[in-house]
């Protein structure tokens, strides 16, 4: 499910993964381990808002909890497919598939 903008998956590589993490996180810095798990929750937390997913306060902490033990690229497999999901919902619910 991929538009111009973005790749959601499903990704066969680890590279495929980690070229869209890049892409969503181009331009901003990375100096330390936790700048880098600061971006992993910002895609997580992104992938969950454009899937129109709300959170609790604890599932954000538990999102950053994640953030912390994942690589980026597994951190982007977890995205792309909380986007791919809504996407599945809303062409079902609309007869799509």
């Amino acid at each position: 499910m991929t538009s111009e903008l973005r790749d959601n998956g499903p990704y066969q590589t680890a590279d495929q993964a980690r070229t869209q993490f890049d892409n969503i996180t181009d331009g901003i810095p990375i100096s330390t381990p936790a700048d880098l798990h600061g971006l992993h929750s910002l895609v997580l937390l992104e992938a969950a808002t454009i899937a129109g997913i709300e959170l609790s306060v604890f599932e954000r902490d538990i999102l950053g909890q994640v953030a912390e033990v994942l690589d980026s690229e597994s951190v982007q497999v977890l995205a792309g497919l909380l986007i791919r999901a809504r996407i599945a919902a809303t062409e079902t619910a609309a007869g799509g598939r």
